[in-house]
């Protein structure tokens, strides 16, 4: 069976992966450097009820504010019905129908702009609901704090609120974001730090004593 138009503009984007930008990888690497005094301050905070309250109340304003702005966009775009064609897609592709595909793989602006819209909200929703886990099932509240900070961070960078809320002009088809993983981040320095206090003893008198690593 030939492979439809649908399964070849998927290979095409497959095999030209969207590049990102200088600006993105400098926006990528100043979100690791945010991570870190973010965990360190994190770890340090007493957390109390009040307090624990308030990062929730920011927390949950900061998702619905993102999600408030991402269905607006979809009816701006839905308003808008953009006729103009996208070639290579990427991975808005895989979010469009069959029928909306030309015969070159080409999409509308329409279809392109919306593909991409849901694909950060579901991320956004998915991100949440993680986080939200997390923080009610082990009660630590850095990953509640790190996403706060991260995803208006993540919003600001996407090219379909800048230019149906903001009036910016981007160039379709645009890079795909490859925002930074917080959640995995923290989860990693956790991993660390208790792979640390394993190989540690208290010794008599209080003191520590670190075992030596075998080689």
């Amino acid at each position: 069976m030939a492979p439809t138009v649908k399964q070849n503009a998927i290979k095409r984007a497959a095999g030209k992966p969207d590049a990102p930008s200088m600006a993105d990888m400098g926006s990528q690497m100043l979100k690791q450097l945010i991570m870190m005094p973010i965990m360190y301050y994190g770890n340090q905070i007493v957390w109390d009820k009040e307090r624990i309250f308030l990062l929730e109340a920011v927390f949950l304003a900061v998702m619905v504010s993102g999600f408030c702005a991402l269905q607006a966009c979809l009816l701006i775009v839905a308003r808008k019905q953009d006729k103009g064609r996208v070639l290579e897609g990427g991975d808005a592709t895989i979010f469009v129908s069959t029928d909306a595909l030309a015969a070159d793989g080409s999409m509308s602006v329409h279809d392109y702009d919306t593909a991409k819209l849901n694909v950060t909200r579901m991320q956004l929703l998915v991100s949440a609901g993680i986080v939200w886990a997390v923080h009610a099932q082990w009660e630590t509240q850095t990953p509640l704090l790190m996403i706060s900070v991260v995803t208006p961070m993540q919003l600001w960078e996407c090219k379909a609120i800048a230019i149906h809320l903001l009036g910016m002009q981007y160039k379709r088809p645009w890079a795909a974001a490859s925002p930074g993983n917080p959640l995995a981040a923290w989860a990693e320095s956790q991993r660390k730090n208790e792979t640390t206090q394993a190989t540690k003893e208290t010794a008599p008198g209080g003191k520590v004593k670190v075992k030596a690593k075998a080689s």
